[in-house]
């Protein structure tokens, strides 16, 4: 069997980022903890919104972020797309802040550490009083 080519890159997060909270959190959601797991790297397909074609990433930690390894070449859209799908789309530096202001925010990321601004509902806005 030929092997495929594959294409690497990393992407940097911007603020606290911890690769393998973000891995335990995918892993122990339902819809994803049946699938098998090295619990070292976060492997997914998906289609490029560009061109509507298939690729496969994996993705594993890398100081300060991590380390993503794709079947095609990772031109600026696919690089955005990954770094959105993992939520470091956003930076994160004052995320932290934002929990010592918002008990429901801060309980959250008490709780779910591997949440960041995405995966927490942090860049929309809470209706007032709750």
């Amino acid at each position: 069997m030929a092997r495929m080519t594959t294409h690497g890159f990393t992407l940097t997060a911007e603020g606290p980022f911890d690769f393998g909270a973000s891995l335990r959190f995918v892993e122990d959601w339902p819809a994803t903890s049946t699938l098998p797991s090295d619990g070292e790297t976060l492997r997914f397909a998906y289609c490029a919104e560009s061109d509507w074609l298939p690729l496969g990433v994996s993705v594993t930690g890398a100081p300060g972020g991590v380390a993503v390894t794709t079947t095609r070449a990772p031109g600026p859209g696919i690089r955005g797309e990954v770094a959105r799908i993992l939520s470091l789309d956003v930076d994160g530096a004052g995320f932290a802040k934002l929990g010592e202001a918002d008990p429901v925010l801060g309980d959250l990321q008490r709780h779910r550490p591997a949440c960041g601004p995405c995966a927490s509902g942090a860049r929309g806005r809470r209706p007032a009083g709750r």
